[in-house]
């Protein structure tokens, strides 16, 4: 029986990974993840970047719904 090596990520590759498998596989949809309170959000890209401070999600989908 052949054994399998697996290639050892580093945690960016990894939340990369993650973060592919969470958007359905298709890594286009990384770029455009709305799950702003997911811990790895910011890292989704592969480098922490800090969500706007005028930016609020939340409320603009509030008044959509209203």
């Amino acid at each position: 029986m052949a054994s399998r090596k697996k290639k050892h990520l580093t945690p960016l590759e990894a939340i990369q990974q993650h973060c592919i498998n969470c958007s359905g596989g298709v890594k286009a949809e990384v770029e455009f993840c709305c799950v702003i309170d997911c811990p790895l959000w910011s890292y989704r890209n592969g480098g922490k970047k800090e969500i706007p401070v005028e930016t609020n999600l939340w409320e603009e989908i509030i008044e959509i719904e209203e």
